[in-house]
Parts: C-alpha cells; sequence; structure tokens
C-alpha cells in the first residue's frame, strides 16, 4: 500500500509578491516534510498562488524553477 498526502494549494493571499508566495509555499513545504518524514507529498497550485489574475504564464517563467526547487526536496 503507498502512503501519500495531498498539499492543496491556496497558501496566499491575493496578489501578492511572487517572492511572498514561494515563501509561504516553502515554509509549508518544510514544516510538512518535517512532520511526515518520508512520506510522498504531492503539491497543488492553488488559484491564490498563481500571479497574473489566476493564469498560468506560459513559456519560460522563473516560479516554475523556483517551486521545482521546494517541490524537489
Amino acid at each position: 500500500m503507498s502512503r501519500f498526502a495531498v498539499r492543496t494549494g491556496d497558501l496566499s493571499a491575493h496578489n501578492l509578491d511572487p517572492n511572498q508566495t514561494i515563501s509561504a509555499i516553502e515554509s509549508a513545504t518544510d514544516i510538512l516534510t518535517d512532520i511526515l518524514g518520508t512520506m510522498k507529498v504531492i503539491p497543488v497550485i492553488g488559484n491564490n498562488d498563481l500571479q497574473h489574475n489566476y493564469c498560468i504564464p506560459e513559456g519560460p517563467y522563473a516560479w516554475y524553477s523556483q517551486l521545482a526547487d521546494i517541490w524537489g526536496h
């Protein structure tokens, strides 16, 4: 049996600076990692986590790389 947790999005308020949003996501990820240990955590981006009026930007976007780095550990 596989065990996993889903970390739902919407960790930030509307219209926050992208760095504040990344900070909130990183903090939540660190807390869950500390609590759950090696259990797989599947992260989800919520609509409040996105910039640009809830739309996922096209093309290369540094924010995606930051998320990948955070969620990669």
